[in-house]
């Protein structure tokens, strides 16, 4: 995380992109522009991020011995489990994908290009007067299966929230198919943890892009519902993929 000290972004806060070091030389990207200008002599500091998960204390920061969180307890998803016989009885969580198969996912990038150049409206989702990124998904979900299964309940636009819990992530789970974000294809959902100590906030449709690469549909605050390449930077803030269950 950058955060200006002195300038015209005095103040303000920019997740980074990437950090390479060549020659001798530190080359910092941002994951967007800053509102204002930059000009010679701005003064900035930077911080290195944290997920607040116990692998990333252990193994990034070697600061195991204190780590707050409680790694070894069950989560909410015990409740959840049942006996199966091809585990051992282990009683693994009930997941989507034993339930149905995966909507076509031609349809799927169909319905999600009929979005494009919807203005950015937070918590809206109506294709062509205002949505958000959430609303995005919803407006997908409905042309598969009509109404939705429930209602969202209010959330803030702010992807820096603190409250460390992921109810996005804990909704997917409940109505769509999980896969590996590195096996995400077309058609496939992705959440994305924009900033590293924070919950995944924000979501897009992986679409098929130029020359055989992958690109994202997803609303912005600046841009509304737009098409981009995947590219690296998006990669590492994906955190979970999602299939539409037919």
């Amino acid at each position: 995380m950058v955060e200006w000290t002195s300038g015209a972004n005095a103040g303000r806060r920019a997740e980074v992109a990437s950090h390479t070091l060549a020659s001798g030389t530190a080359t910092i990207t941002l994951m967007e522009a800053p509102v204002r200008p930059i000009a010679p002599g701005d003064a900035f500091a930077i911080t290195a991020g944290c997920d607040k998960r116990h692998a990333t204390c252990r193994d990034q920061f070697g600061n195991a011995l204190n780590f707050r969180g409680f790694p070894s307890i069950p989560g909410d998803d015990l409740v959840t489990r049942y006996p199966n016989e091809t585990d051992a009885n282990s009683g693994a969580p009930l997941p989507m994908a034993e339930l149905c198969a995966p909507a076509d996912p031609a349809r799927v990038v169909a319905i999600a290009e009929r979005w494009l150049d919807t203005p950015y409206l937070h918590q809206a989702s109506a294709r062509g007067l205002g949505t958000d990124c959430l609303g995005l998904a919803r407006g997908i979900w409905r042309d598969l299966h009509g109404a939705e299964p429930v209602a969202p309940p209010p959330y803030t636009r702010d992807w820096g929230e603190s409250s460390g819990r992921e109810v996005m992530w804990e909704a997917a789970r409940a109505f769509l198919i999980e896969m590996p974000v590195t096996a995400a294809k077309p058609g496939a959902l992705i959440l994305f943890r924009m900033v590293a100590t924070s919950p995944a906030k924000h979501c897009g449709i992986l679409v098929p892009g130029p020359a055989d690469n992958l690109a994202l549909i997803h609303a912005r605050e600046t841009t509304g519902v737009t098409r981009e390449l995947f590219t690296l930077p998006w990669r590492r803030r994906a955190v979970a993929a999602f299939l539409f269950p037919s």
